[in-house]
């Protein structure tokens, strides 16, 4: 159970007023397994946080309801003390939206239905069964520019509160797997292979939806990626790539109004570097870039992406000829672009 206080970042010069603080009470369910993953992680967590809060303007902006499914890595980890970093990726519906009627000043989010992205660093204190909690986080809502308007609502917050631990004791080795072909599920020895640390060329394509604008029609974003992966560390991937990208959403409403004829001024071209933490078959995705080219509606020099990518083959055991489905937030820096699934391959 935790309380959390923080403030909504008026990130227009339009931003509806913020009146006040913006308050949240989050309650989670934590489960520690002595599984691969984890273990491949130093220990990592998978938690489920359900959160209530408000973003200052209750008559404009709402209240939210989020439903969080996130995993925590251990940066610091002693016998009662530990810090750690939680990524979180899940769906949120806000109570308030735009409507030209009703709520016209709400130039903020378009859809009830968006994603919730969180990023925590946690500082526990145990305490036998009880660990109590410090947290500096910061939260994302957004549809993703789906639907427009959708400049998102981001805050910082500050959390605290309390964990209390149900636990079982398993006996466990320092590298263990569980053994499916045993009617009991007993956990064996098992040593790791270690992974032949290479880079591996990969290929992704991409397909997005953007609405452009608010009430419009969804049009295709296509999105088409290259390049090569390092698996440096059991657990950790890092990504480079070149990527090029059409948003005809942009160009249907351009070639609409009659402003521009050329498609090619549509088009879109960038470098970018991304980084992959992989629990099992699950992967949190990030990545930052650079355009390389001045295209009709940019908004940034700076693409990023955040998103999350699931394999059917472990990636630690199988490190070639990995197939992956992934679904992502495309953004301009920190204002969502749209959102997009998206198909590789690793040779």
């Amino acid at each position: 159970m935790a309380y959390g206080i923080g403030y909504t970042i008026a990130n227009h010069p339009d931003f509806p007023k913020v009146k006040g603080p913006s308050n949240s009470i989050e309650l989670g369910w934590s489960h520690k397994q002595n599984a691969f993953w984890s273990l491949l992680n130093g220990g990592a967590v998978f938690h489920l946080n359900a959160t209530f809060q408000n973003f200052g303007n209750n008559a404009v902006l709402g209240k939210a309801f989020a439903l969080t499914p996130a995993m925590s890595y251990p940066i610091v980890k002693k016998r009662q003390f530990s810090m750690q970093l939680h990524l979180g990726w899940g769906a949120a519906w806000i109570s308030k939206k735009f409507d030209s009627f009703s709520n016209p000043t709400n130039i903020v989010i378009g859809t009830n239905l968006n994603a919730s992205v969180s990023a925590k660093l946690e500082f526990v204190y145990r305490i036998k069964s009880i660990e109590p909690f410090l947290v500096f986080k910061l939260q994302h809502y957004s549809n993703g520019n789906a639907m427009s308007p959708n400049l998102g609502i981001n805050m910082p917050m500050l959390q605290t509160g309390l964990r209390f631990m149900f636990e079982k004791e398993i006996k466990s080795y320092d590298l263990m797997r569980r053994n499916y072909k045993k009617s009991d599920s007993t956990f064996v020895k098992y040593e790791f292979p270690k992974p032949k640390i290479a880079f591996r060329p990969f290929f992704q394509l991409g397909l997005g939806l953007s609405a452009n604008i608010q009430r419009g029609p969804f049009f295709p974003v296509y999105n088409l990626n290259a390049g090569a992966q390092w698996l440096y560390r059991p657990s950790k991937t890092l990504w480079a790539g070149i990527e090029y990208s059409f948003n005809s959403a942009v160009y249907e409403f351009y070639q609409n109004n009659g402003s521009i004829s050329d498609p090619r001024k549509f088009n879109r071209y960038a470098i970018w570097f991304g980084h992959e933490w992989i629990f099992g078959r699950v992967g949190f995705f990030a990545l930052g870039g650079l355009y390389l080219n001045r295209h009709v509606n940019q908004r940034s020099l700076f693409p990023t992406q955040t998103g999350i990518n699931f394999y059917p083959r472990i990636p630690y055991f199988k490190p070639r000829h990995q197939f992956w489905i992934g679904v992502h937030i495309r953004a301009y820096l920190g204002l969502a672009d749209y959102v997009m699934l998206q198909a590789g391959y690793r040779f």
